[in-house]
């Protein structure tokens, strides 16, 4: 019975009934009115699509080997920031040049590797 709330029609005014599928007065389509009011709002999140998805695989590949395999992921970093230049996405670059100093500072401060503390 909540779906059925409005007792007069949106456009004209006239009183009608819960039941109602239209106005008798003006002809106003009352579930479509009675639809658009009870339609809850929606949050739309960004859509992932294909460079994105294969950006956010690229960034966890290369953390992973600059992690566990630091040499093998500097390298790997700075040719994918090389290649992201030359593309124009300077973001992803930026990250990748991260990632890579990240590298260099876990080769020459071992203890700060997560992998030297196992």
């Amino acid at each position: 019975m909540s779906g059925r709330a409005i007792t007069r029609c949106p456009r004209c005014g006239s009183t009608v009934s819960p039941f109602a599928a239209g106005c008798a007065v003006c002809g106003t389509d009352l579930d479509a009115a009675r639809a658009r009011h009870r339609r809850m709002p929606t949050i739309s999140l960004p859509a992932l699509n294909h460079d994105t998805r294969n950006t956010v695989f690229l960034l966890a590949i290369v953390t992973v080997l600059v992690v566990f395999a630091a040499p093998i992921g500097i390298l790997l970093a700075l040719y994918c920031a090389w290649d992201r230049n030359r593309n124009g996405d300077l973001r992803v670059r930026d990250l990748l040049i991260a990632l890579a100093l990240l590298g260099f500072v876990l080769i020459v401060v071992p203890t700060l590797n997560p992998i030297a503390l196992l």
